[in-house]
């Protein structure tokens, strides 16, 4: 099937086709109207149809939640719900706002939202929001679960060192984030960077120029507000001094092995650059 597919922001001339395609999925459509909202179009012009749907309500004290996602069968697993939900974030972030917040139960949501760096939350730590929206359209109050992530204002990829793993993720991350959003990498102790980590690179057609191993102390910590811990977290040396970051811990093999040639040390990069596309796609589609 041929999909000229594409995510724009939902107008008013919109609600009714994504009523229905809510409602086709069983989705509520509760607080639709209260919302702000990205669609997923296939076709142009009269043959254009809305397949897929997220939306987002400011809550007050700098939180919005996400909700009334939905996504027609046939587009599912092809990266569309993590575009929507970075264009969401976009608008959040474009308009000051802090957290996201998502209410949900459902198994496959949970999953979807660590993917995405979400912790889940206790509800009544929460600010007490005029009403909280489930992520599938369901008014919640209480007997939900609760997940949290700040909008990304800022990023840091942190390692014990920071000269393989780390600086990859740094310049991939920095060719697929927005140009507003800082991207730093930095290891705790000093490291020289590993020379396959740039080859690596190139072959993807990244530009490692300028990559460098760093320390946690030459990093300007105040634009960061979300850190990436390779291996374990980093809380006791990190986030007691910047209590705003919130950590997202990334099991990831060492990159050098140290064993064969130098095309059997390579591997391991390589599978470093695409499992790290792969996460990082999901925050930055």
């Amino acid at each position: 099937m041929e999909m000229r597919i594409r995510i724009e922001p939902r107008q008013e001339q919109h609600l009714a086709e994504v009523r229905a395609l809510l409602e086709a999925e069983d989705v509520s459509t509760e607080g639709l109207e209260q919302s702000a909202g990205f669609i997923v179009v296939d076709g142009e012009a009269e043959q254009a149809r809305v397949v897929g749907h997220l939306a987002i309500i400011p809550l007050g004290q700098g939180y919005a939640t996400l909700t009334h996602l939905v996504l027609a069968e046939p587009y599912r697993g092809r990266g569309w719900t993590n575009g929507l939900a970075c264009h969401v974030e976009g608008w959040a972030r474009d308009r000051g706002l802090e957290e996201l917040l998502v209410f949900t139960n459902r198994k496959t949501a949970i999953r979807w939202l660590a993917d995405r760096g979400f912790t889940e939350v206790d509800p009544p730590k929460l600010p007490e929001p005029a009403r909280a929206w489930s992520l599938f359209g369901t008014p919640v109050i209480q007997g939900s679960h609760a997940f949290e992530r700040p909008v990304i204002q800022g990023v840091l990829f942190l390692g014990e060192t920071n000269s393989g793993r780390t600086l990859i993720a740094e310049a991939l991350a920095r060719r697929m984030a927005p140009e507003t959003i800082p991207v730093y990498s930095a290891g705790i102790t000093e490291a020289t960077i590993e020379p396959l980590a740039p080859r690596a690179l190139r072959e993807i057609n990244v530009d490692p120029t300028g990559l460098r191993p760093k320390l946690l102390d030459s990093i300007p910590i105040e634009e960061v507000n979300l850190v990436f811990s390779f291996g374990h977290s980093f809380k006791n040396r990190f986030l007691a001094s910047q209590p705003l970051a919130h950590e997202v811990i990334w099991e990831l093999p060492d990159v050098e092995t140290g064993a064969g040639d130098e095309n059997a040390r390579l591997i391991p990069y390589r599978e470093a650059v695409e499992t790290l596309e792969r996460r990082l796609s999901r925050f930055f589609a």
